[in-house]
C-alpha cells in the first residue's frame, strides 16, 4: 500500500508532496507543471492525470515495480521528475522514501531500495562520499543532464543497474532510456513511443501521454523509429568561422579535468560570426585561465578552443540540477 516514509524530515519537502498528493486526489482532470527553464523562459504547462498514468505504468512496467518494491525520492518534489516519482509509489502502492535535495542523498540510505531517480550532479558526490551505498538499490536512474563519461568505468563496477533516461516535462519525465551499466550508445524509446527527424532535430510520438509529432530542439542521430543519439541543443549551436560546435560534447570532453562548473556558450564576432566562451565558476575552481586554456589545448579541437575564459561568482542551476545557461547568462550580462 502507498506510503510516505521519511528518512530525514524536512517541512518544505513535506509540505510540496502533501499539497501534490491533495492535487492529485482533487476531482481536476489536470495538474500544473513548470519547464524547467534550462533553455529558455521557464512556462506553466497542464498535464493530464490519465497520461501522468501511463507514464508512470510505462516505466513500471520496465524496472519491476510491484507493492512489495520501494521507491527513492530525492529530487525537489516541484519538478517534472519529482512529481513523477510520487505518481509511480501512488500508481503501483509502493513505499516512498524520501530525503530532502542534497548533491548526496545516499548518506543516510541503510536499508535497500529498488529504485531511484538522480542528477550527475548527486552521482559524482555520491561516488565521492557514499560509493557504498550504491549497491543497495536495484536500478538507478539519471537524468536532467549529460553524465561525464568518464565516471562511465566506475558505475559499471557495481551490481546496480543504471540507466539515463531523455526526456522534458512536455514527455511527462522520460520516453526513452539508455542502459549504462551495459555501455549503451543509444536511446530506446519505451512503451509503443516512436521518433523520427525533421531537419535533424527530434520529433517525438507518444499519443499515450498526449505527445503527438513534438517538434523539439534537440539534434539527434536517428538509428531507427525508436533508437536514437542525442548530439545536444539547436539553439546552442556555436558556428565559429564555418565550423559548427554543440558546447554539449565540449563540454563532455573536458568534464574529467575540469574541477568545477563550467559550461561553453557563444558570443558575437566581427571575424568569426561567433566565437566560443567558456564560463567557469570560480567558488569551486582550483585551476586558474592558464591551466584550463592547457587542458583546452591538449583536448579540443584546434577550432574549439575558446577565445574566451570567464570566471564567475556563481552558476546558477534549476531546481533538478541542470545548469541553467540562459539564467547564468543573464545575471552576468545584467
Amino acid at each position: 500500500m502507498f506510503r510516505v516514509t521519511y528518512l530525514e524530515y524536512d517541512s518544505v519537502t513535506s509540505a510540496l508532496i502533501q499539497e501534490f498528493i491533495k492535487q492529485w486526489d482533487s476531482e481536476s482532470d489536470t495538474l500544473e507543471c513548470q519547464t524547467s527553464g534550462s533553455t529558455g523562459t521557464p512556462k506553466l504547462i497542464q498535464l493530464q492525470k490519465s497520461h501522468m498514468r501511463h507514464s508512470a505504468r510505462t516505466t513500471g512496467d520496465f524496472f519491476n515495480f510491484s507493492p512489495t518494491k520501494n521507491l527513492l525520492l530525492c529530487l525537489h518534489p516541484s519538478t517534472i521528475g519529482g512529481k513523477m516519482q510520487i505518481v509511480r509509489a501512488m500508481e503501483f502502492e509502493m513505499e516512498l522514501v524520501v530525503i530532502p535535495p542534497t548533491r548526496n542523498p545516499f548518506e543516510k540510505i541503510e536499508k535497500p531500495l529498488h529504485f531511484c531517480s538522480i542528477v550527475p550532479l548527486q552521482l559524482k558526490q555520491i561516488l565521492s562520499k557514499s560509493p557504498q551505498k550504491i549497491n543497495l538499490f536495484k536500478y538507478i536512474l539519471l537524468g536532467g543532464a549529460p553524465i561525464d563519461q568518464s565516471l562511465l568505468p566506475q558505475i559499471q563496477t557495481y551490481t546496480t543497474e543504471f540507466f539515463e533516461g531523455f526526456g522534458m516535462t512536455e514527455t511527462i519525465s522520460h520516453i526513452a532510456l539508455k542502459n549504462l551499466t551495459k555501455n549503451e550508445s543509444s536511446f530506446t524509446t519505451l512503451s509503443s513511443y516512436t521518433i523520427s527527424e525533421n531537419d535533424g532535430k527530434l520529433v517525438v510520438n507518444a499519443p499515450e501521454i498526449g505527445v503527438h509529432q513534438l517538434l523539439t530542439n534537440d539534434l539527434i542521430h536517428t538509428q531507427s523509429s525508436n533508437t536514437f543519439e542525442w548530439i545536444g541543443r539547436a539553439d546552442f549551436t556555436i558556428n565559429t568561422g564555418g565550423y559548427k560546435f554543440q558546447p554539449e560534447q565540449l563540454e563532455v570532453i573536458l568534464a574529467p579535468y575540469i574541477s568545477s562548473l563550467f559550461f561553453f556558450t557563444k558570443e558575437p564576432d566581427s571575424t568569426y560570426g561567433e566565437i566560443i566562451v567558456m564560463i567557469v565558476e570560480k567558488s569551486q575552481s582550483s585551476q586558474d585561465d592558464k591551466s584550463i586554456r592547457k587542458i583546452c589545448k591538449r583536448e579540443l579541437p584546434i577550432y574549439a578552443q575558446p577565445k574566451n575564459i570567464r570566471f564567475i561568482a556563481h552558476i546558477i542551476s534549476t531546481p533538478s540540477g541542470k545548469i541553467n545557461r540562459v539564467e547564468t547568462l543573464k545575471s552576468i550580462n545584467s
